[in-house]
């Protein structure tokens, strides 16, 4: 796979961590229970008998105890003070974004430093970390595809350490869902569909598509993702416009969203003999952060008003 150097989305990125990093501390740092194991002289939560046992047979203290702590160093907290790092490092992200992010990072100072190479910590999504939601799904893109390493001397590459269509697809996915919660309904990410119908299980055949958003538990709208070189998507256009015309067929809904990186003019195809239509829409990364941010905003906007004319027409 050949490494291909893209300044503009990792300006996107860095520009999209610091506005939901804002937002998810604009309350204060999240705090939770984290469990605590600890010698100590005096009984604090519950004694680990069988530590005690193998670790200090025949001695009354210190004590093996384990507690629970209400604490800010908890995996909330962690993955986001670790994408702040990383994306701060990264020397072609504009430098009032990097401030931006060593001064969130400071929010985190009493938080625990990721290892280098350590794996994400697990988190769990509930009501009580609801505001945290979507910088942690985007802090999980950068933290699984993004790296900032240093060259020879004092120079640092920042570099994706998986191909560009994974993390134009998380990033999209990401910042798709943020501007659909303004909207009704629900945005799921990587939503699996039947594709046919299967007397057995193994003759069945599903679809994937990038987003799908729900109303009433019901998709109304489905988007998929392409990065491709500008020579391979014409080459490829029919087998996406394939791809989107099943996702309509398995799901039921009129109209598929075709977003791809690149410049040009937003084009509606009607496929022959349905009522389905594909809409092509590009995001142009080589506008600013915030154009690119407001670009996504923009289609959700137009794909939610495509949802509510197809409502009234059926009514």
């Amino acid at each position: 796979m050949a490494a291909v150097e893209d300044s503009d989305l990792w300006s996107a990125l860095a520009e999209s961590l610091a506005q939901l990093a804002e937002r998810a501390l604009s309350r204060g740092v999240l705090q939770g229970y984290l469990t605590v194991d600890e010698s100590l002289r005096t009984v604090k939560g519950r004694i680990r008998i069988s530590d005690q046992i193998s670790r200090r047979p025949g001695m009354l203290v210190p004590l093996e105890v384990s507690y629970d702590e209400f604490t800010e160093d908890i995996p909330e907290n962690r993955i986001l003070k670790a994408a702040l790092e990383r994306m701060a490092q990264v020397p072609r992200v504009r430098p009032e974004v990097q401030s931006r992010l060593r001064q969130l990072k400071g929010k985190l100072d009493a938080v625990t430093r990721l290892r280098p190479g350590a794996p994400i910590p697990a988190w769990q999504a509930s009501r009580m970390n609801i505001r945290y939601h979507a910088v942690l799904r985007l802090s999980e893109v950068i933290l699984r595809n993004a790296s900032a390493e240093a060259g020879d001397g004092k120079q640092q590459t920042a570099s994706f350490v998986v191909d560009m269509a994974q993390v134009f697809e998380d990033f999209v996915g990401t910042a798709l869902r943020e501007a659909m919660s303004a909207h009704p309904g629900e945005t799921r990410l990587q939503y699996n569909a039947l594709l046919n119908e299967a007397v057995r299980d193994s003759d069945r055949l599903t679809v994937r598509p990038d987003a799908v958003h729900l109303l009433g538990g019901r998709p109304v709208v489905v988007y998929d993702t392409k990065y491709r070189a500008a020579s391979d998507l014409g080459a490829s256009l029919s087998a996406d416009h394939f791809q989107m015309l099943a996702f309509c067929t398995a799901l039921r809904v009129p109209t598929a969203w075709l977003v791809y990186a690149g410049s040009g003019e937003m084009k509606l195809r009607r496929i022959l003999n349905t009522d389905i239509d594909v809409v092509e829409f590009p995001l142009d990364l080589s506008l600013p952060p915030s154009g690119i941010l407001a670009a996504v905003a923009d289609l959700a906007q137009q794909s939610w008003g495509e949802v509510v004319r197809q409502a009234r027409l059926n009514q």
